[in-house]
């Protein structure tokens, strides 16, 4: 028993010698990563950045959102044309009175035939296409963030040409679009789909941006119109659509596009962005995670190497202990 005591003393013994020596040995880059302080402070630094990750993937998952903008109790009233007027002529102006903040979205026989925004007067107008015959105009009235308040009274119109066109086999040629309010940046490319029905192929188009510019697209069938602008300075454009078919018929249709600068006013609703900042940090985690994690895989596998370079040791100075018992 006492030879085995002093058999384990001398191995413990050897052992810490060989540790020893083996810490004396390291290379500088192996004592600076392998120092107890400095792996204390990858530790504490490994819980920062786990909390710095957690706090940014928060944010980016919490940052949209919509307020609701007060609900619409007034409805858009149109005052012109008047009930029963005769035209000769399209497209017509049509106006009227509104509640400030809210758009106006036209329809003709329940189909969408325009878009613009209430003035701060209160007042709106728009240029709207006009069917052969009975031509039933509607005003819907919307709040800034797409909620639709009371319908205006309705007001029937009549529409004959001067010069009618020969029967045609085909529907009566028409443009719509699924209009709805955003407001966009300077320099932004806006785009519009424009459905396009009825009239024969091939169809032309002329644009006007209400900047000054214009732009003229033609297509041979009845898929939609896609037109794509950017506007240079924050203001509120009407966007006038003419078109034609191959037998001359025309139609019309007229949008508003709202630039809003780069920064969006406190009335608008819309999705908010993660704060400047956020944005920096969590491209820096993107870059600190992975040296972070070099650094914890160097110093695993110094200890690792340095536990297998002990084990060596131990079994060489096991065996010359053998050899001479």
């Amino acid at each position: 028993m006492k030879k085995q005591s002093v058999d384990k003393a001398r191995a413990k013994l050897v052992k810490h010698r060989h540790k020893a020596r083996i810490k004396a040995n390291r290379s500088l880059h192996k004592r600076l990563l392998l120092h107890p302080g400095n792996i204390f402070i990858l530790l504490c630094t490994g819980m920062l950045l786990l909390t710095l990750t957690w706090k940014t993937s928060a944010v980016d998952y919490t940052v949209n959102a919509s307020v609701p903008a007060a609900p619409l109790s007034d409805p858009a009233i149109i005052t012109s044309p008047i009930n029963g007027q005769h035209f000769s002529a399209k497209p017509i102006a049509v106006s009227g009175t509104c509640s400030y903040k809210s758009y106006i979205k036209l329809y003709r026989n329940d189909v969408f035939s325009g878009a613009t925004l209430c003035n701060p007067d209160g007042t709106f107008g728009l240029l709207s296409d006009l069917s052969v015959g009975l031509n039933r105009l509607q005003a819907h009235v919307y709040n800034v963030t797409n909620d639709e308040g009371p319908l205006s009274p309705a007001v029937s119109v009549f529409y004959q040409p001067r010069f009618p066109s020969p029967p045609s086999s085909s529907t009566p040629f028409s443009l719509s679009s699924d209009y709805k309010y955003r407001g966009y940046k300077p320099g932004e490319n806006i785009s519009w789909s424009i459905g396009v029905s009825g009239g024969s192929g091939p169809y032309a188009f002329n644009v006007k941006w209400g900047d000054g510019t214009e732009a003229n697209y033609v297509q041979m069938d009845t898929k939609d119109l896609v037109m794509e602008h950017s506007y240079k300075k924050a203001g509120t454009y009407s966007v006038k659509i003419n078109g034609a078919d191959a037998e001359q018929a025309t139609a019309f249709l007229q949008l508003t596009a709202l630039v809003i600068g780069n920064q969006p006013p406190a009335s608008i609703a819309g999705t908010t962005k993660p704060p400047s900042i956020n944005n920096r940090l969590h491209n820096w985690l993107w870059l600190l995670w992975p040296s972070y994690a070099l650094l914890i895989l160097m110093a695993i596998s110094f200890w690792l190497g340095e536990r297998e370079e002990l084990r060596i040791l131990q079994q060489k100075s096991t065996a010359r202990r053998l050899k001479h018992s």
